[in-house]
C-alpha cells in the first residue's frame, strides 16, 4: 500500500517538499508575507504560501485515497469505495485549504466569507432543491451502504411496474445507474432510492432465495406432481450460479377451481453470471420439460379446462406407457402395433431416493426408461463408486443386457424418488416375432449410441462413420440372435 502511494503521489510529494523547504528557508511557513514587501517579492511570497496550502491539500487527498478509501473502507466494503464519498472528502479538504489561505495568507476575516456564502447557498438551495436532495441522499446511501456496486437490486416503484431487477453500475452525486436484465441502463435519482423500498438480492450474505409457481390439474396426485417438479428443480440447479448443496423445495401454495398451484423455491447467487430472471427461466424450463415428458401440461392460472378424455388415455395418476415409449429414441421408429405390444408388457416401477435400480456386474435381461425423477450412473474405479453421468426423464439404460444378456456395466442409483418403465426380454421378443426387422432397427440405434459415447471420450473427438455403425451393428446382431435364439 505504501509502495502504491509513492507510485501515484511522488510528483505531488516532491513539489510539496520543495515548497515547504522554500517557505521554511524564507521563514514564511504559515502567516502572510513580511511587512514592507510589495510588487514581485510580495507576489513571490503569496505564490509560495498558496502553493504550499494547495499542494498540502492535494497530498492529503492522495493519503486519504490510498490509505482510507483504498485501504480501510475498501476492505470493510469488500470492494472499491464509492466515487461519491471520495469526491465529497476531496471537496471538503479543498474548502478547508481555501479557507486557510484566506485567513492566514491574505489575512481576510472568514466570518464574512461564510456569511456571504450562506446567503448565496440559501438562494441556490431554493432553486436546486431536488438536486440537493439527490446529493445528500447519495451521501446517505454511500454512508449507510444499503447496496454496493455490483449488487443486484429491485426498486419497488408503484409508478414503474415493469422495472426489473438490475445490477448497480455506479453511485454518483445525483443518480444511481442500474443495468437491468434487458441490458438497458436505468438512471434513478438518489432521492427516489432513499424514499422507496429496495430489495437487495446480494444481502445479507452471498445467496438469495427465489421462487416460481406452476398450476397443475386437481386430478394429478400430489406426490407425483411434487416428485416431477422436485427432480426438475434439482437438475436445473446443478450449474454454476445456484447454491451448491441447497435442495429446492416444492410445496402447494394455493388451490381453486382452476387447479393446484405448486411453488418451487431455490437458492442462487445473483452475481455469478446468473440474474434473477435467468435463474427463474431455467427452473421453469426444466419444470415444463419434465412435466411434458411425463405427459402432463401446465395450465394458465385461471384457465377453464374442458376436455373429453379417451378412457384408455386418461392417465393423470400414472404415466401412459405408450406415450413414453413413442418418445424414446430407441423405439421412435416402431409402428403403433409394436409400441402397443411393448406398452402392454411394460412394468412401471418406483424407487426411493438413494435406492439402487441395477448393480454393476449383476446379470440382467431387461432395460429401463426413466419416467420421473433423476438417476445417477456410477462405475467402480479403484474399489470406489464414481459418479460418471446423470439420467433425466426420457433417457433409457440397460439396453445391452436386454439385447445380449451382458452383465450390467454400471450401477444406477436414484437421486430422487423416481419411476421407471421396465422392458423385459420377453416383451421385446414378442415385438421381434411380429416385426422381424425391428431387431435390426433397435440394434442399429444401440450401436450408434455406443459409438457416439466411445468417440466422445476419445481425445481426437472424431465422429463415427456409417461404416463404423454398420460394422458394430453386425457384431451386435450376432449376439442378439444368439441370446434370443433367432
Amino acid at each position: 500500500m505504501i509502495v502504491g502511494f509513492f507510485k501515484t503521489s511522488w510528483r505531488v510529494l516532491l513539489l510539496f517538499l520543495a515548497f515547504l523547504a522554500l517557505a521554511w528557508w524564507q521563514d514564511v511557513l504559515v502567516f502572510g508575507v513580511p511587512e514592507g514587501l510589495d510588487g514581485s517579492k510580495a507576489l513571490y511570497f503569496y505564490t509560495l504560501q498558496v502553493g504550499l496550502y494547495l499542494l498540502g491539500a492535494g497530498l492529503l487527498i492522495k493519503v486519504l485515497d490510498v490509505f482510507l478509501w483504498g485501504g480501510l473502507v475498501a476492505a470493510r466494503l469488500g470492494g472499491p469505495a464509492p466515487k461519491l464519498l471520495k469526491s465529497s472528502s476531496s471537496a471538503v479538504v479543498y474548502v478547508l485549504a481555501v479557507t486557510a489561505i484566506l485567513a492566514f495568507v491574505f489575512g481576510q476575516p472568514v466570518t464574512g466569507f461564510f456569511t456571504a456564502s450562506g446567503v448565496l447557498a440559501a438562494i441556490i438551495g431554493l432553486a436546486l432543491q431536488d438536486v440537493i436532495k439527490d446529493v445528500f441522499s447519495g451521501i446517505a446511501i454511500n454512508l449507510d451502504a444499503p447496496f454496493r456496486i455490483g449488487d443486484w437490486i429491485k426498486v419497488h416503484i408503484e409508478e414503474i411496474d415493469d422495472l426489473h431487477p438490475g445490477k448497480v453500475l455506479e453511485i454518483n452525486w445525483r443518480t444511481t445507474r442500474v443495468l437491468t436484465e434487458d441490458n438497458n441502463e436505468v438512471v434513478l435519482p438518489n432521492r427516489l432510492l432513499s424514499e422507496k423500498v429496495v430489495t437487495n438480492f446480494a444481502r445479507p450474505n452471498d445467496k438469495t432465495r427465489q421462487e416460481t409457481t406452476l398450476v397443475l390439474e386437481h386430478e394429478i396426485p400430489l406426490d407425483r406432481a411434487r416428485r416431477i417438479l422436485q427432480a426438475a428443480a434439482i437438475a436445473a440447479t446443478e450449474v454454476e450460479g445456484f447454491v451448491k448443496g441447497s435442495i429446492p423445495e416444492v410445496f402447494i401454495s394455493g388451490t381453486d377451481d382452476g387447479g393446484i398451484e405448486y411453488t418451487i423455491r431455490y437458492w442462487f447467487h445473483p452475481w455469478v453470471g446468473l440474474s434473477p430472471g435467468d435463474a427463474k427461466d431455467r427452473i421453469n424450463t426444466f419444470a415444463i420439460d419434465y412435466l411434458l415428458k411425463a405427459g402432463l401440461i401446465p395450465m394458465a392460472r385461471n384457465e377453464v379446462l374442458v376436455r373429453q378424455w379417451d378412457a384408455e388415455l386418461d392417465s393423470l395418476a400414472e404415466p401412459d406407457p405408450r406415450l413414453m415409449l413413442s418418445r424414446v429414441e430407441l423405439f421412435e421408429d416402431l409402428s403403433t402395433e409394436a409400441i402397443s405390444i411393448l406398452a402392454s408388457r411394460a412394468l412401471l416401477k418406483s424407487f426411493s431416493a438413494e435406492e439402487d435400480l441395477i448393480t454393476s456386474g449383476e446379470q440382467g435381461s431387461s432395460m429401463f426408461i426413466l419416467v420421473e425423477g433423476i438417476l445417477h450412473v456410477f462405475v467402480t474405479i479403484n474399489d470406489e463408486d464414481v459418479k460418471v453421468a446423470q439420467l433425466t426423464p426420457g433417457m433409457f439404460f440397460g439396453e445391452m443386457s436386454m439385447l445380449t444378456g451382458e452383465p450390467r456395466s454400471a450401477t444406477i442409483r436414484a437421486n430422487t424418488d423416481s419411476s421407471v418403465l421396465e422392458i423385459s426380454k420377453d416383451a421385446i421378443d414378442a415385438v421381434f416375432d411380429q416385426e422381424p426387422l425391428v431387431a435390426e432397427q433397435i440394434t442399429r440405434v444401440v450401436a450408434a449410441r455406443r459409438l457416439k459415447t466411445s468417440m466422445a471420450s476419445n481425445a481426437d473427438r472424431s465422429k463415427a462413420t456409417e461404416d463404423d455403425v454398420e460394422n458394430l451393428t453386425a457384431q451386435l446382431m450376432g449376439k442378439v440372435r444368439r441370446f434370443f435364439g433367432k
